[in-house]
């Protein structure tokens, strides 16, 4: 699959048109008290090659966290890395993605995704978790690793606020008072948080609900498992290539 120039100018045109008009904020289902099926997507490059990438898909069943259905595609990104843009470069191809699950196996739905990204927690306030649930139509939750400089904090003060918290989860308050996200730490013995922050059609509380309910180490099995399956799968099609 290949993300053509063409439909990644029609998907900046549509976020553009979203991100003013239908962004929401809130729980609409009371998601917390009916999720069955949630998902992680994420897109592994191959070494050495920024255009070419392991985009992965993984449904998993809930409360159990067990994969219910998974799905790898190789595909080609041609939007280059901008810094504060990654959504431009990565959204196309988990898009694709989320349809082909729609279009084959519709029951599998999930009821909210898990991003390895930003949702709200954004310079511009739009990261990939709103980018991709605007488009796909579902709640989304930005679960990222690192935090960008947003509203006069960055990564050492907020790691620091954490620390002072005792190492649990800390909403955090940017200059502008507004909270902004939730540093979570699932356990004590985790020194580094995951930056949680709504994508779309979730709140906060929500969306901290369900990441820690689908943390088994650091990183929500949701995306853990989807940045597991595209490495494996890439590492798969460098080996049958040298044979």
């Amino acid at each position: 699959a290949s993300t053509k120039p063409e439909a990644s100018a029609e998907i900046n045109q549509r976020v553009a048109m979203a991100t003013s008009q239908t962004l929401t904020l809130s729980c609409p289902m009371g998601v917390n008290h009916c999720l069955r099926l949630v998902a992680g997507a994420d897109l592994s490059f191959v070494k050495g090659d920024s255009e070419t990438a392991c985009a992965s898909l993984v449904v998993l069943s809930l409360p159990n966290l067990s994969p219910v259905h998974k799905i790898c595609r190789q595909v080609k990104v041609s939007h280059p890395y901008v810094l504060g843009f990654l959504s431009f470069r990565e959204a196309p191809p988990l898009l694709e993605l989320l349809d082909e699950l729609r279009a084959t196996k519709p029951e599998l739905m999930p009821q909210a995704l898990l991003l390895d990204g930003n949702g709200t927690l954004h310079p511009r306030g739009f990261g990939l978790a709103c980018h991709v649930g605007v488009l796909a139509g579902l709640p989304t939750v930005g679960a990222a690793k690192s935090f960008f400089h947003v509203d006069g904090l960055d990564q050492k003060q907020v790691r620091k606020l954490v620390k002072e918290a005792g190492n649990r989860d800390y909403y955090i308050k940017g200059e502008s008072g507004a909270v902004i996200g939730c540093a979570h730490v699932p356990d004590v013995s985790v020194k580094n948080p995951v930056y949680i922050s709504c994508g779309h059609m979730i709140s906060l509380s929500t969306a901290v609900w369900l990441v820690g309910h689908c943390c088994r180490y650091r990183v929500p099995e949701p995306t853990r498992l989807a940045d597991f399956e595209s490495r494996e799968f890439l590492r798969q099609e460098s080996a049958a290539s040298k044979t």
